[in-house]
């Protein structure tokens, strides 16, 4: 029986106990901390023994979290009550251990369970509704216009029922955020009560607490008020809710909320408009029109950086025409050129749908579970930034009622049937209006010439309107001087009217709109904006690495971050300012331009930021900082010190870095295998005489299926130890890694047996059958492998990422090959079906019936023009790879014809028959030339 079954049956019979001990408990809380004991007891004895089903199995249901939960298990007490009391404790000051006893509290319904338990040991159920200390259950929302006498007597009527009840006027509490108590409030109850008036459906508040209610997985019970509002004016998830009539249904409300509540989560994981949003009209009624078209609908904004894709994006996710359609949610993730780990990206999509943060050794697996989620649900999917069409594939699976809206710079890389729509220059009303935001009125014929100078470009108009604000408020400037303050510094840079299309005249236009909105800052503000060029391009800069960066430039720790990042996100200098999120985006544009411009000195500035970060690190002998004692919630620095060394010149801190197992067994926990492949690959680039860091590469490039299917940072240390412990020139490296390698170490005591030839470079896992037939593009970037079931899976060669999987054919597949150039693939199976795909989207280019019989080889030229297939029916076929028609038949073998081959430049095909001749045929009009 698997571990999770006997855990499931264990908590079962340590419920029971914890219920007898809670009868002599008054402490709500403590009841609910022996609940949550009676969970976790089962667990207590193979974790302190160190069963590895045990840690797998929680890390199974936790995932991220499980570490948490772990680390209390080792120290937990013998006695529950003592053991529910250090819970208690700790719940009360650790967030993340919380939500870890939550996860497990849900999975196995504790709750309910014990409720039922301690009922059974008593004549009547305890009552808990008297503690003032007891969580409420239920939030009433409401419009105070014309529902807060019934919002009054139904909190009175249900605290009377023993439910407690959260209501504004009467658990607000002064001098706090009134929005983060209503927020903290809909994350401890069970059911939203909400009084439907015309004035609540009116109430942009009421909607804010219904969305965030939806998106937390909180019931919402409908109740009519006084004066019901139309049904037309309710949003059709709401109309299709069964309502409540407190005089006529009180005991059918009261019974509902004394019930678990189980509804699934409404995401809403869009950003609030920006204060300087100006419609695009015809653009969203264009965009808001293919995603309405038809259910699983794909759509693709493509164009220029800085055109306004993400914004229009945003928008239409707010359009209610929209929510309406896709009522049961918005998801958002945003991938950018380095998308890091796609498993922790898919997660995070799981946990926003369902409450839970899982682990999974693959991105398949996390997808798998992602398509089970979706399911008939209407969501729509914003994938956003998207630079590579493989990491797409994640997202485009399942979910055939939601639509998918993609934003890309490169219309290359959008699926097949995406319905397209090209984000260019704004309408001049458009850039006019964006150009006037928030400036006084007046001067109107003075912003059309300017709008037109900009190129009616977003980026530009929200620099210039920006650099327009601070004059105007900040340096209490007339609108006229303002103006005529930017055009003469327009002017004095030299810039016209210039060519949008033209990416020399653009980047030139940026750097002279740039250059006057940075006059605006002060010196100190300028050098600390300009060593953001130290950051990786289009990466999330999270405030703590500002901190970290500017407080040791500027020799001043009392440097106001929130401050400088708030001031150049005034100016339109940042892409992204999301100070809830803790985060800062510089545009690639902008960072282009500080880079060409910049005078700093880079090596010294990575120098500076790395000697912070490592401050409080123990040293190695030699006096450099162990990397590898990092904190894992330093997740900025997991995913980019390679990148910093580098560029900061430390080539032996590098490399001393990568060949630290401890480092290397973080590292793959945290972001997979092939992120310490890059590491590796960084440091082999800067100390190419080293000749630890090939093999040590090698190594792991090797085991690297192996090393992403480890659950626990054990597994991936005795798995990575076992493989290097052997291998010639790696023994120092797996010696010296093992007093410092999380244990046990269960490791080989010789050479392991299947420890792969040199030759190999990594092995590729997917398929779920035999794998009948592969290729390799010219190049060596794309292997196409072909299942015994006929499906067939892309690779990428250097990183062994799955690209693709191509499913279409119904029988037993035999053939598949893949063009030079890697754009195309073909592929045959024994029905004599022949399918051309393109490589670069996956797509299915046409299928043909090609024979009669079984189809045994197929192969195509270096042109991807012409494709021959080898059959059981005695002939040869060749076929127009670009129109699926056949050119000709060629027929001369007396057997199966069991193999075929064309030239380069397709004016040769050999084939080889069961006859045991082989024929050479001309490719170009199909006569035999010899046997």
């Amino acid at each position: 029986m698997a571990f999770l079954d006997t855990w499931q049956i264990q908590v079962g019979e340590s419920l029971t106990e914890a219920a007898k001990t809670a009868a002599g408990v008054d402490d709500v809380a403590l009841k609910q901390a022996l609940a949550a004991v009676a969970v976790i007891w089962p667990l207590r004895q193979p974790i302190q023994e160190f069963d590895l089903d045990a840690i797998e199995a929680v890390n199974q249901l936790l995932g991220s979290q499980a570490k948490y939960a772990l680390r209390f298990i080792q120290g937990m007490a013998d006695d529950q009550l003592v053991a529910a009391h250090e819970l208690q404790s700790e719940l009360a000051t650790d967030a993340h251990l919380a939500a870890a006893v939550d996860v497990l509290s849900r999975h196995f319904g504790a709750e309910a369970a014990f409720a039922n338990q301690r009922a059974g040991l008593t004549e009547t159920p305890l009552s808990e509704s008297s503690d003032p200390n007891r969580p409420s259950r239920v939030f009433i929302s409401y419009a105070r216009k014309d529902a807060e006498d019934l919002a009054r007597e139904l909190t009175s009527r249900l605290e009377a029922e023993g439910i407690p009840v959260w209501q504004d006027r009467v658990k607000m509490e002064g001098g706090r955020d009134w929005w983060l108590q209503i927020v903290a409030a809909l994350e401890q109850v069970d059911f939203l009560v909400l009084i439907v008036t015309a004035a609540a459906m009116q109430s942009a508040i009421v909607k804010k607490e219904w969305t965030y209610a939806r998106q937390r997985g909180v019931c919402i019970c409908p109740v009519w008020g006084s004066t019901p509002a139309a049904l037309d004016a309710l949003p059709r998830w709401l109309r299709n809710t069964s309502f409540y009539q407190p005089d006529t249904e009180w005991s059918k409300l009261v019974a509902d909320l004394n019930s678990p509540c189980e509804t699934p989560r409404v995401p809403f994981m869009v950003e609030e408009m920006p204060d300087d949003f100006v419609p695009r009209a015809d653009q969203l009624r264009r965009i808001e029109a293919c995603v309405l078209e038809e259910q699983g609908s794909i759509v693709g904004l493509h164009g220029t950086g800085g055109y306004g894709k993400t914004v229009l994006a945003k928008a239409i996710c707010h359009d209610e025409i929209i929510r309406a359609a896709y009522d049961d949610g918005t998801l958002w993730v945003t991938l950018g050129r380095n998308p890091g780990d796609l498993t922790s990206r898919v997660v995070d999509l799981i946990e926003v749908l369902s409450g839970e943060r899982p682990y999974f050794a693959t991105v398949d697996e996390a997808q798998t579970r992602l398509v089970q989620l979706l399911g008939d649900r209407e969501i729509l999917m914003v994938i956003d930034d998207v630079w590579n069409t493989a990491h797409l594939k994640p997202f485009l699976k399942g979910g055939s009622r939601c639509a998918r809206l993609i934003t890309t710079r490169d219309e290359a890389v959008l699926p097949p049937r995406t319905r397209q729509i090209e984000v260019s220059a704004m309408t001049p009303n458009e850039a006019i209006d964006l150009l006037r935001v928030k400036l006084p009125d007046g001067l109107s014929q003075a912003f059309p010439p300017l709008a037109d100078r900009l190129g009616n470009w977003p980026l530009l108009l929200k620099l210039t309107n920006s650099t327009l604000r601070d004059r105007v408020f900040k340096n209490n400037q007339s609108l006229e001087a303002a103006l005529n303050y930017v055009n003469k510094a327009l002017d004095k840079r030299g810039l016209t009217a210039f060519d949008i299309h033209n990416a020399a005249a653009r980047d030139q236009a940026v750097g002279q709109t740039l250059s006057v909105s940075l006059e605006l800052l002060s010196d100190e503000e300028r050098l600390r904006f300009s060593e953001l060029v130290i950051f990786p391009v289009e990466v999330n800069i999270p405030f703590e690495e500002l901190a970290r960066l500017w407080r040791t430039t500027s020799n001043r720790s009392d440097m106001d971050v929130d401050a400088l990042s708030r001031r150049l996100a005034q100016l339109s200098l940042l892409a992204h300012f999301e100070p809830n999120a803790g985060y800062i985006t510089l545009h690639k544009i902008v960072r282009s331009f500080l880079t060409q411009t910049g005078k700093n000195n880079l090596t010294a500035l990575h120098g500076q930021f790395l000697d912070t970060a490592a401050a409080q690190l123990p040293r190695r002998a030699t006096g450099l900082p162990i990397w590898a004692k990092l904190p894992q919630t330093e997740r900025y620095l997991w995913s980019h010190l390679a990148y910093h060394l580098q560029r900061a010149g430390r080539v032996t801190e590098l490399a001393e870095t990568v060949k630290d197992l401890a480092y290397l067994v973080t590292k793959i926990q945290l972001l997979g295998a092939y992120a310490a492949e890059i590491d590796l690959l960084t440091a082999k680039r800067a100390a190419p005489n080293d000749m630890i860091l090939p093999r040590l590469h090698q190594s792991i490039s090797q085991a690297s299926h192996l090393l992403n299917q480890a659950s626990s940072p054990v597994e991936i240390a005795n798995t990575l130890h076992s493989r290097i412990v052997h291998v010639s020139g790696l023994e120092p490296v797996a010696t010296a890694g093992e007093t410092s390698l999380p244990g046990p170490l269960l490791t080989a005591a010789r050479r392991l047996p299947d420890l792969p030839d040199a030759s190999l470079i990594r092995t590729l896992t997917g398929h779920g059958t035999a794998v009948v037939a592969c290729d390799l593009s010219a190049d060596g970037s794309k292997i196409v492998s072909m299942g015994q079931d006929g499906v067939l899976k892309v690779w990428d060669s250097e990183t062994g990422e799955e690209l693709h999987t191509l499913t279409g054919h119904m029988i037993m597949g035999n053939s598949c090959a893949i063009s030079a150039d890697g754009s195309v693939i073909v592929s045959a199976t024994w029905d004599g079906i022949l399918k051309i795909w393109e490589t670069h989207s996956g797509a299915e280019r046409f299928s043909v019936k090609a024979h009669a019989g079984q189809i045994f080889g197929c192969a195509i030229d270096a042109n991807a023009r012409t494709i021959v297939t080898a059959s059981k029916d005695k002939t040869l076929k060749v076929w127009d790879a670009i129109t699926g028609q056949e050119r000709f038949t060629l027929i001369d073998h007396d057997r199966t014809v069991t193999a075929c081959a064309i030239s380069a430049d397709g004016t040769l095909i050999i084939s080889s028959s069961s006859d045991g001749t082989v024929k050479l045929w001309d490719g170009k009009n199909g006569q035999l030339q010899a046997t």
